[in-house]
């Protein structure tokens, strides 16, 4: 900010980098419309160093004072957007962006909840860091994240939905680094060669672009998932475990209009998943008016909880119910990460730990 009038000379500052105002070359509308010409004709994104070559700037001004002037000038222009890294800008056009990485679906937004931590036992603790959600707050030391080259997470029914995947500590280790772009990257199907374009949201903590790749291999929720750095930062595998296909007994969630309702049901698997996060869905339509009926009526997470723990226990012959798979059925009416589902459980003195990540519910005597 100072140095934006110092000593009485106008900067202009393009990222971290400042050049006086009275400098820059005039990069005008008719040259940012060959720009939008040539991304729409590439398709793909391009260095300011390749758009440079299109337009006719004047030869005898420094390379470097017509790129900052480019870069400046599309800064500044709606239809363009930067979806580079922090090191490295790549223009792209706006509209050709989809608008899932320009706005992040509802699905993947937690609600902010205040919770005492401190209630949480070391096994609920350890239990939370091995479900890594991207918005618990898990630290990983520097040594569990040193050389990571592939990542291996569990799909749940926000990121199923939106066809995303989550971008935790350990994920972002794979992908390129930015704050506020939304970076562009291939993901490659681990199994054809298939290359598909992906969106890295970083502010959202999410990549999109697997929604198509989802359901070609007919992914269910709860299946183990692989991401595999490669030599190119700007490209990332992604492959699930395959089976035989056969039909086995799932939890399959629906609504009856009021409440999340669960019974098991056989459907077809193909990938191996967590036998205590899989889940399968019937009538998506009556389950999406259930969310935001939810969310409209601003119904208690702890209301919520109570009631999806009863529905959950009616399957376990204990009227037992394993906090994985509860933070998993959570998630398919209400976005929220393990911690304050975990605290409500251990709060609570209706629920008791019952060992192995297991939890009962009883209710108080008289009632």
């Amino acid at each position: 900010q100072a140095l934006s009038s110092a000593e009485g000379f106008d900067f202009v500052r393009v990222g971290n980098a400042w050049y006086l105002k009275g400098l820059l070359v005039d990069v005008h509308v008719g040259h940012r419309n060959v720009v939008e010409a040539v991304l729409d004709v590439h398709g793909e994104p391009l260095s300011p160093e390749e758009i440079l070559h299109q337009i006719d700037l004047p030869s005898d001004i420094p390379v470097a004072a017509r790129l900052f002037s480019l870069n400046y000038a599309l800064e500044r222009d709606d239809r363009f957007i930067d979806v580079g890294t922090d090191e490295q800008v790549l223009w792209f056009l706006r509209r050709l962006e989809p608008d899932e990485a320009q706005r992040p679906p509802a699905r993947l937004l937690p609600i902010p909840y205040t919770y005492d931590r401190s209630v949480l036992s070391r096994q609920v603790l350890l239990l939370e860091k091995e479900l890594d959600d991207e918005w618990s707050g898990v630290e990983w030391t520097p040594s569990e994240l040193e050389g990571l080259t592939a990542v291996t997470f569990i799909l749940t029914y926000p990121h199923h939905r939106s066809g995303t995947i989550p971008l935790t500590q350990r994920i972002q280790r794979l992908f390129p680094e930015g704050s506020v772009q939304h970076t562009r990257v291939t993901l490659v199907d681990g199994r054809t060669g298939n290359q598909m374009p992906g969106w890295v949201v970083h502010r959202h903590r999410y990549v999109y672009g697997l929604g198509e790749w989802y359901q070609a291999n007919r992914i269910l929720v709860g299946s183990y998932l692989t991401l595999e750095k490669t030599d190119d930062p700007f490209t990332v595998i992604v492959n699930f475990r395959p089976r035989r296909e056969r039909r086995e007994w799932i939890r399959v969630a629906s609504s009856d209009g009021g409440q999340l309702r669960f019974e098991m049901k056989k459907e077809a698997c193909r990938c191996e998943y967590d036998d205590l996060m899989v889940i399968g869905e019937d009538s998506r339509e009556r389950i999406d008016a259930l969310w935001s009926r939810l969310t409209e009526e601003r119904v208690s997470l702890e209301e919520i909880i109570t009631q999806v723990f009863l529905e959950l226990a009616k399957l376990s012959p204990q009227g037992t119910v394993h906090a994985k798979t509860l933070y998993a059925a959570i998630n398919v009416v209400r976005r929220c990460p393990p911690g304050p589902i975990f605290a409500v459980l251990a709060a609570n003195p209706q629920f008791s730990e019952v060992g192995d990540g297991y939890w009962l519910f009883s209710k108080p005597e008289g009632v």
